[in-house]
């Protein structure tokens, strides 16, 4: 509270009337913080929708024919310690050799939709990870084209979902995105495991995951963000390709919901999605509502 000195000149005829009132507000404030504010302390604020986490994995599937960590991933959301049967969206790289262009890719990119999880379109080039922005039209119409045809090869329908590389689009990108019905979903936290090991965020310290998590609060008190059944989907990115993040999944799964608490966030019963047809839903209701690294 800000005290401002005005100094009041009192005469004899109003002077008691004037200290009757003033030492009262004095002995309120000074008992009770301010009896102006009262009144906003004690009102009532409407408690923020419940969330739950929407996995996202980005650049897979990994081409690696030992130890690969796509595989090690898609074993943990199935069986983990903290919620059994999670499903995700993967953000994949169709015809590139070093992602779902190889063999391996080819199989774990099947074993996704088997196992229930929602494909989208991350790249459709045998160029693989190259910027949308940095394609001619023409160009990337045709990675969009293909891309979602091999995706609907796989799970029978075409992709409405795309996330571009590096995050990077402009305007140009968003029209070609809306002439081939894609719907452009990127993130609300992540924790950088798409760079170099040592720059990401390790669960034991996820501060930068602390921060995006307040902003999305702060999002969800302003109403910019809807529920979906009466639940919230929150958005984080992962990348499946990089070894460490699927090492150490099940200790990011189970951080996410702590950290969220800390963050003034109230959890849904179940913290992540664990039907496709949900999770695909609540995705699409997050297009062009998220935003890239911050």
């Amino acid at each position: 509270m800000v005290w401002a000195y005005n100094p009041i000149k009192l005469s004899p005829n109003i002077k008691d009337v004037q200290l009757k009132t003033i030492f009262p507000a004095i002995a309120c404030a000074l008992i009770l913080g301010s009896c102006a504010i009262a009144p906003l302390l004690s009102s009532h604020t409407a408690p923020l929708p419940a969330v739950r986490f929407l996995l996202t994995f980005d650049d897979g599937p990994s081409p690696a024919m030992e130890d690969n960590p796509t595989a090690k991933i898609a074993d943990t959301l199935a069986t983990n310690a903290v919620q059994a049967g999670i499903k995700a969206v993967f953000f994949v790289q169709t015809r590139w050799p070093g992602a779902g262009g190889s063999p391996v890719g080819q199989i774990l990119l099947h074993r996704l939709v088997a196992e229930g999880h929602v494909l989208g379109l991350h790249s459709g080039t045998a160029r693989g990870h190259i910027d949308h922005t940095l394609m001619s039209e023409t160009e990337l119409a045709t990675s969009l084209a293909d891309g979602s045809g091999d995706i609907k090869a796989i799970q029978g329908k075409a992709p409405d979902l795309v996330r571009p590389p590096n995050w990077q689009f402009n305007d140009i990108t968003l029209a070609a995105y809306k002439r081939a019905s894609l719907g452009m979903l990127l993130t609300d936290t992540f924790d950088r495991d798409g760079g170099p090991e040592i720059f990401q965020v390790r669960p034991n310290t996820p501060t930068r995951i602390l921060r995006d998590l307040v902003r999305f609060r702060e999002r969800l008190e302003a109403k910019e963000i809807s529920p979906v059944n009466g639940v919230v989907p929150l958005v984080m990115t992962f990348h499946d390709p990089n070894g460490f993040t699927a090492e150490h999944l099940t200790e990011y799964l189970t951080i996410l919901p702590q950290v969220a608490r800390e963050a003034g966030l109230k959890i849904a019963k179940r913290p992540f999605y664990t039907q496709r047809a949900e999770l695909w839903r609540a995705a699409r209701t997050r297009v062009g509502t998220t935003f890239g690294p911050g």
